[in-house]
């Protein structure tokens, strides 16, 4: 199997043995390293790598990410540079699913501390909560599904990130073979560090557990300057006009999520058309996942991400970003009326729907059976399903300036807008296409 092997660099780094095991053994992986801007590359001139990266004022969250956005190959594997994996070879890391993380058990170099290595393994099988030197693997769907490392915070992203895998109910799987990582910040004072690893470790479980996702709200997206977006409506007006609107349907949807984050049983997933989510993550939303779905037609889009979300949950909603007159509020009732219904749909006006929910695991061929954009879309998908509800509340699906002229004309008899919505209105207001 072909990894993407991703390596932190400090700014004092010097020992890189482990660049040469992965050469040996890996033969077929790239490795991607990724340095402090004020790391000196001089350093690396002996060195054979893949990809060198570097960044200001890295961190290990960063870094891991930053790898992550530039990894060619559809397997992570994320590691320490002070780790020796000679005895891991590629037999090991065969057959992988897409839906388990992975990690190895931990040694250390020194014999001092092998009560260290029994005690994080311990901990490891009977908590699922392994730690970075652990060698995280994982397929590189389900480390931007879970949610990026947390950048914002200084130390134990890798705690961090574990809760939020476990709060998705994902299999954390021990690989039986052993990672040796490196003795040296026990050698000063062994017992002393111990003592903070242990008070550290109980420390970050307070801080960093989560709740048993209940909820996963898949928002498809597309980004707002891209030419693919909104095409008629480009062709209506102009290009200022739709990326204009288009990131203000995005502040909408912020809002959204923020007030859906705000339980702590909801998970957001952005499924986006493409690579690039740099947009997503201009947003500035937190622990949010990414799915990147490389395919023109919606129908198998939304079956990959509906069929991989339910790997994790009971129940998904599946909404678009563009849809302005959507609150938080509503998507929430949607997902509130799943105990009576498996199924349940907000129509537009145009005969499809803007929003999704279900619980109903027999629905996966149904996505891909359906023409969509069409006036019989809604109805072409309910008449493959017994148990259902339309809620009776059309909204706009904007694809035509027809459709912006008549949201305008009925957002200016609402008195029940929120600041953002009040936002597109007035940017609408003061538009020349809007008589």
């Amino acid at each position: 199997m072909k990894l993407s092997i991703i390596i932190p660099v400090g700014k004092e780094e010097t020992n890189f043995h482990l660049i040469q095991q992965i050469r040996n053994q890996f033969v077929d992986s790239e490795i991607i390293l990724v340095c402090d801007s004020k790391f000196d590359r001089k350093n690396l001139a002996s060195i054979s790598y893949h990809q060198l990266l570097f960044i200001d004022n890295s961190t290990r969250a960063k870094a891991l990410n930053e790898g992550s956005r530039c990894a060619k190959y559809s397997y992570l594997w994320f590691l320490h540079l002070d780790s020796n994996i000679n005895n891991i070879t590629p037999k090991d890391v065969e057959r992988l699913e897409d839906n388990q993380l992975y990690y190895f058990s931990l040694a250390f170099e020194n014999s001092l501390n092998t009560f260290n290595a029994i005690g994080a393994n311990y901990r490891s099988k009977l908590l699922s909560i392994p730690f970075g030197d652990q060698g995280f693997l994982m397929s590189k769907k389900l480390f931007f599904f879970i949610g990026m490392f947390n950048e914002a915070i200084s130390r134990g992203e890798d705690h961090e990130f574990i809760w939020r895998a476990k709060s998705l109910e994902v299999a954390i799987t021990m690989l039986n073979k052993t990672i040796i990582t490196s003795s040296r910040k026990y050698v000063s004072n062994n017992m002393l560090q111990t003592l903070l690893t242990v008070w550290r470790t109980l420390i970050q479980i307070i801080q960093f557990r989560k709740t048993t996702i209940k909820t996963i709200y898949l928002f498809f997206s597309k980004d707002p300057l891209s030419i693919q977006s909104k095409t008629r409506l480009r062709k209506e007006t102009d290009d200022y006009f739709v990326n204009e609107f288009n990131a203000l349907c995005l502040s909408i949807m912020k809002e959204n999520i923020m007030q859906l984050q705000a339980n702590k049983t909801n998970k957001i997933v952005f499924v986006n058309n493409g690579n690039d989510n740099s947009y997503i993550e201009r947003l500035g939303l937190s622990n949010v996942g990414m799915m990147n779905i490389f395919s023109s037609e919606l129908g198998i889009s939304m079956k990959d991400a509906y069929d991989f979300s339910l790997g994790f949950v009971d129940q998904v909603v599946l909404t678009g970003s563009d849809i302005p007159e959507i609150t938080h509020k509503i998507l929430e009732k949607t997902a509130d009326l799943l105990p009576v219904n498996n199924n349940i749909f907000y129509p537009t006006y145009d005969g499809g729907f803007c929003i999704y929910a279900t619980k109903d695991k027999n629905v996966e061929t149904i996505f891909t059976s359906v023409r969509y954009g069409l006036q019989t879309t809604l109805r072409d998908f309910v008449s493959h399903l017994t148990n259902y509800q339309i809620i009776n509340n059309f909204l706009h699906d904007i694809d035509t300036l027809q459709d912006v002229k008549q949201l305008y004309q009925k957002w200016q008899a609402a008195n029940n807008l929120s600041e953002k919505q009040k936002e597109m209105l007035s940017f609408l207001k003061n538009s020349k296409y809007i008589a």
